[in-house]
């Protein structure tokens, strides 16, 4: 039996909000202003990675509020978003690609951190944040393609900016928002179809999906719905 002391592994950082992140049953994430690694299996294999001044492959400076592995290049990243922007953690290779977010600047890659990430069937990088919306990237150089805004001149545009979760089924992509619901997407013809209470949701705030072969739990802040794949098919 290994036994993990966590408290002493974290000593001396923030833990006013950790967060954690399970890969494969095998590596612990736990993200506080630093960001720890903890190999399930070996007790001795515990890293930590914290920001460095001299800025050589070290992770932004910043309390970690999400992570989220993604494949991608035939590699295995983790994703970081921060309250300084966000940190691409390469795990194959242990290095860091950094995405510090400039309020000034309008040539920021990536918006201030991000509530999710998704890399799609159809090979494209798909990210929320809770307050500037939906982005879609090129997954090679993570080149944006299309940032997805309210136009008040189409029907099938996506109405929120407070998106909080996202996934996908059957090339269908589920973006989950605060205040407005679901949101449906397929492609731009097809635009966005919204669910909301009027459809059956208990609540229009979706804070997470949890997706199963057939089914898509969606929780809400007054309860749980769900989809079953196999009726709507």
């Amino acid at each position: 039996i290994l036994t993990f002391e966590v408290d002493q592994i974290l000593k001396g950082q923030d833990l006013s909000n950790p967060i954690l992140y399970l890969d494969e049953d095998e590596f612990l994430y736990i993200g506080t202003n630093k960001l720890n690694v903890i190999n399930l299996y070996d007790e001795d294999d515990i890293r930590i990675y914290e920001n460095s001044s001299e800025g050589f492959n070290s992770i932004l400076n910043g309390k970690i509020d999400n992570l989220q592995i993604v494949n991608r290049n035939n590699n295995k990243e983790l994703w970081i978003s921060l309250n300084s922007g966000i940190s691409i953690f390469n795990i194959n290779q242990d290095r860091f690609q950094n995405f510090k977010f400039n309020q000034r600047s309008s040539r920021n890659k990536f918006p201030l951190g991000f509530s999710s990430v998704l890399l799609s069937n159809n090979n494209e990088l798909w990210l929320t944040n809770s307050i500037s919306g939906l982005y879609k990237y090129e997954i090679e150089n993570l080149d944006l393609q299309k940032h997805y805004i309210f136009d008040i001149n189409d029907k099938k545009s996506i109405t929120s900016s407070s998106l909080t979760s996202i996934t996908e089924y059957n090339d269908e992509l589920y973006i989950g928002s605060e205040g407005d619901g679901i949101f449906i997407y397929q492609n731009d013809s097809t635009g966005f179809t919204n669910i909301n209470i009027e459809s059956g949701l208990l609540s229009n705030n979706v804070k997470n999906f949890l997706k199963t072969y057939q089914f898509l739990f969606i929780l809400t802040d007054k309860g749980i719905n769900y989809f079953d794949f196999e009726v709507m098919s």
